[in-house]
């Protein structure tokens, strides 16, 4: 049915089946554009177009429009019928994943400090291993003499002016 709904010969025939009854020859030619199983649906419509043709002109009242609107407002929406709409997600959930996330992220914090952590050791105990491959050093022997020197109490003004 899609390669004809294009054409205007099949437009003009469809517009008229919907305005009226088709002529034996209108209804002919409806027939070669369509498969089977859409002729089918053009003869429901068309009794479906018959019945409401039947029907009789009813006047409708000024506040039509306001009536149906208001009466909109007040029913209940309809049930979507989508997966996701059935879900139907309870408040809390959202907050949950959120406090999850949350949890997951801190503990991500924490297993990446201590890895830095472990990382700057390691760099330390490299450095100190070099150190410990060096010659040993003289000044360990003076090392009581330096040691006493920052354990002077005050200076000796007198001394400090002889100096000068």
């Amino acid at each position: 049915m899609d390669a004809y709904m294009d054409n205007p010969e099949y437009q003009r025939l469809l517009e008229l089946a919907w305005k009226r009854d088709l002529s034996p020859e209108e209804g002919a030619d409806v027939k070669k554009f369509l498969a089977p199983r859409w002729q089918r649906e053009l003869e429901e419509e068309q009794r479906f177009t018959r019945c409401i043709q039947r029907l009789a002109d009813v006047p409708v009242s000024s506040n039509f429009t306001a009536r149906v609107l208001q009466a909109a407002k007040r029913s209940k929406p309809v049930a979507r019928s989508s997966w996701w709409h059935r879900l139907a997600l309870p408040k809390w959930v959202p907050r949950l994943a959120m406090a999850a996330l949350t949890v997951c992220l801190g503990l991500l914090s924490v297993q990446q400090y201590k890895s830095a952590q472990h990382t700057r050791m390691a760099h330390d105990l490299v450095s100190v291993s070099e150190l410990a491959q060096l010659s040993e050093v003289d000044w360990l022997d003076n090392f009581e003499t330096i040691n006493r020197m920052s354990q002077v109490e005050a200076a000796d003004d007198d001394l400090l002016m002889s100096l000068r």
